[in-house]
């Protein structure tokens, strides 16, 4: 991907995900993972670390960038500015100016959106398809990091998961972040007993492959898990196959 291209794809992934944009467009995991290095990369320190938050920062973004070689149009620059906020008023050296909104808040303050994102969702965890009932905990989560984007009240930023599958989620940007995702477990102290995908290699595998492998049912239909594909070998993304509980052995 040339560099044009990579700020492109910056500009189309943000814009979404800030509601920029109209248009209906989920972006997958490779793509996210494919502008990360843009992320702070593209963001001058003053803009971040500043003494108050009104500071003038779009002069800063501008000069950095263009030392980048890089001639930012308005949405791009309105784009980093927002992220530079969005950073600055979340810190918890600045007191914590915005509170991150949960699923009790989600229903409390926008209740119609809720509704929309649990109808499209069938009632079932994004990730793994499990129902929610009163044994299984509904969690509102941030698709883009919560520091990066925040709360949009469109919506396009969160999904309903299942507390399970959102501890896995973590602080990622991308799935593909996760070590877990080159089969790397070398520090991970594993014994025949305690060979079972984690809940970051969970998250890390249903992200990618959101559908039951045999039937090819989604999380809106079926409950997920995942299988080795051979028992001989360790619980690695590799050996993993996600199966609903119509098809698992």
């Amino acid at each position: 991907m040339t560099k044009g291209q990579s700020i492109k794809l910056f500009k189309d992934v943000f814009s979404y995900y800030l509601g920029f944009s109209q248009e209906n467009h989920e972006f997958s995991e490779i793509e996210r993972f494919q502008i990360l290095p843009l992320v702070f990369g593209l963001l001058p320190s003053q803009s971040i670390f500043r003494e108050r938050y009104d500071l003038k920062v779009k002069p800063l973004i501008i000069s950095h960038l263009k030392g980048l070689g890089i001639n930012p149009d308005p949405l791009f620059l309105r784009i980093l500015k927002d992220i530079s906020d969005q950073y600055y008023i979340t810190g918890l050296e600045n007191g914590l100016l915005q509170e991150k909104y949960t699923i009790e808040k989600l229903k409390a303050n926008f209740p119609e959106k809720y509704k929309e994102l649990i109808n499209i969702q069938n009632n079932r965890c994004k990730l793994c398809g499990v129902k929610f009932t009163g044994e299984v905990i509904e969690t509102l989560d941030h698709i883009i990091p919560w520091r990066l984007v925040g709360d949009t009240s469109n919506g396009k930023n969160w999904q309903i998961l299942c507390s399970y599958c959102n501890t896995g989620k973590r602080e990622y940007f991308s799935s593909l972040q996760s070590k877990l995702a080159y089969n790397w477990v070398y520090s991970r102290n594993i014994t025949l007993d305690t060979d079972l995908p984690s809940k970051e290699l969970r998250f890390v595998i249903l992200s990618q492959k959101n559908c039951c492998e045999n039937c090819h049912k989604d999380s809106t239909k079926v409950h997920l898990f995942l299988s080795k594909k051979l028992i001989t070998g360790l619980a690695v993304a590799d050996n993993l196959k996600v199966v609903c509980e119509n098809c698992i052995c």
